[in-house]
């Protein structure tokens, strides 16, 4: 009797726990699109030359806007470029390591960390950016179109890429 109560608790806690990973889902799936339908952006090149494009042509803001805009997207690409060389070289050592014979699980270890925390690194600036970004560009009708500019910007660039 006990053993049935136990299963009885466990299979209500796993239906309950179900029914909130499904809510979510159909949230997630339509984000998962929406990726999808994004130009990739493979290099930081082409993410700088995108955020430049899109910012010098997006209408509603000042020239004082674009700036301060300017300033983030190439302080952005220049540390996310240092950081890249630094996982690139990591990566390197990273290699140069398992292929001797003695190498120290240590010295992976050591190594994987390092690259982890560098990728960490440019997210966090990332995110930083976007967060200047917002509080550049702002909130409401205006900053809506704005970003709907780049949106727009997005969307011709799919439709250029897809005609080659």
């Amino acid at each position: 009797m006990k053993n049935n109560l136990v299963i009885l608790c466990l299979l209500s806690a796993l239906a309950v726990l179900n029914s909130c990973t499904t809510a979510k889902k159909p949230e997630v799936d339509a984000m998962d699109r929406e990726i999808k339908y994004q130009t990739p952006a493979d290099t930081p090149d082409q993410i700088m030359e995108r955020a430049a494009y899109a910012f010098s042509n997006a209408q509603g803001l000042t020239a004082e806007q674009k700036t301060k805009l300017r300033s983030i997207y190439t302080r952005v690409y220049a540390e996310s470029m240092q950081i890249r060389r630094d996982i690139g070289q990591s990566k390197s050592l990273l290699f140069m390591t398992l292929a001797k014979v003695d190498y120290k699980e240590s010295e992976i270890t050591n190594l994987k960390d390092k690259i982890v925390k560098l990728d960490m690194r440019r997210l966090d600036i990332m995110f930083k950016a976007l967060d200047d970004v917002r509080s550049i560009v702002g909130k409401g009708i205006e900053a809506e179109k704005i970003y709907k500019h780049f949106q727009d910007f997005e969307i011709k660039n799919i439709r250029v890429r897809d005609q080659l």
